[in-house]
Protein backbone atom coordinates (compact mmCIF):
# COMPACT_ATOMS: atom_id res chain seq x y z
CA UNK A 1 0.00 0.00 0.00
CA UNK A 2 1.13 3.53 -0.68
CA UNK A 3 0.27 6.84 0.86
CA UNK A 4 -0.06 10.32 -0.64
CA UNK A 5 0.50 13.51 1.36
CA UNK A 6 -0.52 16.93 0.09
CA UNK A 7 -0.38 20.16 2.01
CA UNK A 8 -3.84 21.18 3.06
CA UNK A 9 -4.76 24.69 2.04
CA UNK A 10 -6.90 26.98 4.16
CA UNK A 11 -9.19 27.26 1.15
CA UNK A 12 -9.70 25.25 -2.05
CA UNK A 13 -7.98 26.32 -5.22
CA UNK A 14 -9.62 29.17 -7.02
CA UNK A 15 -11.96 30.01 -4.18
CA UNK A 16 -12.26 33.21 -2.25
CA UNK A 17 -11.23 33.18 1.40
CA UNK A 18 -14.01 32.28 3.81
CA UNK A 19 -14.63 33.54 7.27
CA UNK A 20 -15.76 31.90 10.48
CA UNK A 21 -19.22 33.32 9.78
CA UNK A 22 -19.65 31.21 6.62
CA UNK A 23 -22.31 28.51 6.86
CA UNK A 24 -21.23 24.96 7.83
CA UNK A 25 -22.44 23.67 4.45
CA UNK A 26 -19.52 25.39 2.76
CA UNK A 27 -17.04 23.67 5.06
CA UNK A 28 -18.74 20.31 4.51
CA UNK A 29 -18.38 20.87 0.78
CA UNK A 30 -14.65 21.56 1.21
CA UNK A 31 -13.99 18.58 3.48
CA UNK A 32 -16.23 16.08 1.74
CA UNK A 33 -18.68 13.73 3.35
CA UNK A 34 -18.10 10.59 5.38
CA UNK A 35 -21.37 9.33 3.90
CA UNK A 36 -19.87 9.07 0.39
CA UNK A 37 -19.65 5.63 -1.21
CA UNK A 38 -16.98 3.50 0.47
CA UNK A 39 -14.51 0.96 -0.91
CA UNK A 40 -15.39 -2.74 -0.72
CA UNK A 41 -14.51 -4.08 2.76
CA UNK A 42 -13.50 -7.37 1.07
CA UNK A 43 -10.59 -5.47 -0.55
CA UNK A 44 -8.94 -5.20 2.89
CA UNK A 45 -6.96 -8.41 2.38
CA UNK A 46 -3.52 -9.64 1.32
CA UNK A 47 -2.56 -7.55 -1.71
CA UNK A 48 -5.38 -5.09 -1.07
CA UNK A 49 -5.96 -2.00 1.02
CA UNK A 50 -4.16 -1.41 4.32
CA UNK A 51 -6.42 -0.82 7.32
CA UNK A 52 -5.87 2.79 8.42
CA UNK A 53 -7.71 4.21 11.43
CA UNK A 54 -8.29 7.77 12.61
CA UNK A 55 -5.54 8.52 15.13
CA UNK A 56 -2.93 6.18 13.59
CA UNK A 57 0.64 7.52 13.46
CA UNK A 58 2.84 6.63 10.48
CA UNK A 59 6.60 6.96 10.15
CA UNK A 60 6.69 8.62 13.55
CA UNK A 61 5.32 11.87 12.16
CA UNK A 62 2.03 11.57 10.22
CA UNK A 63 -1.08 11.56 12.45
CA UNK A 64 -4.23 10.41 10.60
CA UNK A 65 -7.16 12.84 10.88
CA UNK A 66 -9.78 11.56 8.38
CA UNK A 67 -10.25 9.74 5.09
CA UNK A 68 -10.37 12.02 2.05
CA UNK A 69 -11.23 9.36 -0.51
CA UNK A 70 -10.36 6.11 -2.22
CA UNK A 71 -9.89 4.55 -5.62
CA UNK A 72 -8.90 1.29 -7.27
CA UNK A 73 -5.23 1.89 -6.39
CA UNK A 74 -5.34 3.42 -2.89
CA UNK A 75 -7.04 5.25 -0.05
CA UNK A 76 -6.15 8.88 0.74
CA UNK A 77 -6.04 10.32 4.27
CA UNK A 78 -5.83 13.82 5.68
CA UNK A 79 -2.98 13.75 8.18
CA UNK A 80 -1.07 16.17 10.37
CA UNK A 81 2.71 16.24 9.88
CA UNK A 82 3.93 16.55 13.47
CA UNK A 83 7.45 17.59 12.41
CA UNK A 84 6.47 19.95 9.58
CA UNK A 85 3.46 21.33 11.49
CA UNK A 86 1.17 21.21 8.45
CA UNK A 87 -1.67 19.16 7.02
CA UNK A 88 -0.78 16.65 4.33
CA UNK A 89 -2.67 14.14 2.21
CA UNK A 90 -1.38 10.60 2.72
CA UNK A 91 -1.92 8.08 -0.08
CA UNK A 92 -1.94 4.44 1.05
CA UNK A 93 -1.51 2.18 -1.99
CA UNK A 94 -2.67 -1.43 -2.19
CA UNK A 95 0.11 -3.92 -1.43
CA UNK A 96 -0.13 -6.35 -4.36
CA UNK A 97 3.13 -6.53 -6.32
CA UNK A 98 1.75 -4.83 -9.45
CA UNK A 99 0.47 -1.89 -7.38
CA UNK A 100 3.82 -1.64 -5.60
CA UNK A 101 5.69 -1.61 -8.93
CA UNK A 102 3.39 1.08 -10.32
CA UNK A 103 3.76 3.18 -7.18
CA UNK A 104 7.57 2.89 -7.31
CA UNK A 105 7.45 4.08 -10.93
CA UNK A 106 5.30 7.02 -9.86
CA UNK A 107 7.74 7.87 -7.06
CA UNK A 108 10.68 7.86 -9.51
CA UNK A 109 8.73 10.12 -11.86
CA UNK A 110 7.73 12.52 -9.09
CA UNK A 111 11.31 12.69 -7.77
CA UNK A 112 12.48 13.56 -11.28
CA UNK A 113 9.79 16.24 -11.63
CA UNK A 114 10.66 17.64 -8.18
CA UNK A 115 14.33 17.99 -9.14
CA UNK A 116 13.41 19.85 -12.34
CA UNK A 117 10.80 21.94 -10.54
CA UNK A 118 13.33 22.98 -7.90
CA UNK A 119 14.90 25.34 -10.45
CA UNK A 120 11.49 26.89 -11.16
CA UNK A 121 10.76 27.26 -7.46
CA UNK A 122 13.66 29.66 -7.24
CA UNK A 123 11.51 32.10 -9.27
CA UNK A 124 8.47 33.01 -7.14
CA UNK A 125 6.85 34.73 -10.15
CA UNK A 126 6.78 31.60 -12.32
CA UNK A 127 3.05 30.82 -12.75
CA UNK A 128 3.77 27.12 -13.38
CA UNK A 129 5.64 26.37 -10.16
CA UNK A 130 2.49 25.75 -8.13
CA UNK A 131 0.78 23.52 -10.67
CA UNK A 132 2.76 20.36 -9.88
CA UNK A 133 2.30 18.04 -6.91
CA UNK A 134 5.66 17.49 -5.24
CA UNK A 135 6.88 14.38 -3.47
CA UNK A 136 7.74 15.01 0.17
CA UNK A 137 8.50 11.58 1.56
CA UNK A 138 8.15 7.89 0.84
CA UNK A 139 8.55 4.88 3.11
CA UNK A 140 7.43 1.27 3.60
CA UNK A 141 5.57 -0.45 6.40
CA UNK A 142 4.27 -3.96 7.00
CA UNK A 143 0.57 -4.62 7.28
CA UNK A 144 -1.19 -7.10 9.54
CA UNK A 145 -0.99 -9.74 6.81
CA UNK A 146 2.80 -9.35 6.47
CA UNK A 147 2.60 -7.66 3.08
CA UNK A 148 5.11 -4.86 2.67
CA UNK A 149 3.36 -1.58 2.18
CA UNK A 150 4.98 1.52 0.71
CA UNK A 151 3.93 4.92 2.00
CA UNK A 152 4.79 8.08 0.18
CA UNK A 153 4.11 11.71 0.75
CA UNK A 154 3.42 14.60 -1.61
CA UNK A 155 3.10 18.29 -1.21
CA UNK A 156 0.71 20.47 -3.17
CA UNK A 157 1.92 24.03 -3.53
CA UNK A 158 -0.42 26.98 -3.03
CA UNK A 159 -2.09 28.34 -6.14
Amino acid sequence: MFVLFLRSETQPRGSAPHSESDPPEQEEEILGSDDDEQEDPNDYCKGGYHLVKIGDLFNGRYHVIRKLGWGHFSTVWLSWDIQGKKFVAMKVVKSAEHYTETALDEIRLLKSVSIRLYVRNSDPDDPNREMVVQLLDDFKISGVNGTRILFRTYFENKS
